[in-house]
């Protein structure tokens, strides 16, 4: 099993790894939101499951004023460090469910890869208490593609060791139904979806640290963690040019308006 079965605990003993290696999201990405008022100068924007800081700090770079929302202390204070000298950046400890933000406080909300870990039902109602006119909501995530000989290997290992990869793929799978439900109406109405391509070019030590980082692998330091790292090496060797592989996503971005 998992090393905690709590979303909001579940990444504390992989902060490192996941400060280290996860993906940032692509540049064109943040700027079409800034483009449609989701980001920018004078924006005023709530950043749910904020992490590690990733995309805050995105948003913070073209102008935002961002409040990081984030549940997880260990990830809060990597951000903190990171980010807390940066006037319009606001830390928070608090959960999408209840974020202790004031009703109308701002333009817009964004989620990076945290959307599947909410009580959907509670964050809506969050999230239309805290958005000004005209309800703004913005989604996006990186999902690995298998559409290189490495990636479809890399795809393979995480199936092999994964401790719960089936409850994963559900997840995904449930994804436009969740996405439906939550701004109360279908793709091309309520809201817009967008694919974008991504990549991350890995030495060895930052794809353990990728591969590490990953809530349903054998938790770090492990018998089954170290097992696992000795056939990545190898799936390493038989890809790796020049000392790196490149690590391939599909960024999935949806943005649009409440419409209930």
């Amino acid at each position: 099993m998992p090393e905690s079965d709590d979303p909001i605990e579940r990444f504390s003993n992989r902060v490192g790894q996941y400060m280290r290696s996860r993906p940032d999201y692509p540049e064109n990405a943040i700027a079409l939101l800034k483009q449609r008022g989701y980001c920018g100068m004078g924006v005023d924007v709530g950043e749910m499951g904020a992490g590690t800081g990733i995309l805050t700090r995105q948003l913070l770079d073209v102008g935002s004023t961002v409040w990081a929302i984030e549940p997880n202390d260990a990830m809060r204070s990597v951000a903190d460090a990171q980010l807390g000298t940066r006037p319009q950046f606001h830390s928070v400890a608090g959960r999408a469910e209840e974020t202790s933000l004031a009703d109308d406080s701002l333009d817009a909300i964004v989620c990076g890869q945290s959307f599947h870990w909410f009580d959907r039902d509670a964050a809506k109602q969050e999230f239309k208490r805290l958005l000004r006119m005209p309800k703004k909501l913005a989604i996006i995530w990186n999902l690995r593609s298998r559409r290189t000989p490495f990636m479809e290997a890399l795809g393979t290992f995480l199936e092999e060791y994964s401790v719960d990869f089936d409850e994963v793929l559900e997840r995904v799978d449930r994804r436009r139904k969740e996405l439906d439900e939550f701004y109360g109406g279908g793709e091309g109405n309520a809201y817009t979806h967008q694919q974008l391509k991504h990549h991350q070019d890995l030495d060895f030590e930052g794809l353990e640290s990728l591969v590490t980082s990953f809530s349903y692998m054998p938790e770090p330091a492990s018998d089954d963690s170290r097992e696992a790292m000795k056939q990545l090496h190898e799936i390493f060797q038989d890809h790796a040019e020049d000392g790196e592989v490149r690590v391939e996503y599909d960024t999935h971005l949806v943005w649009g308006k409440f419409r209930d």
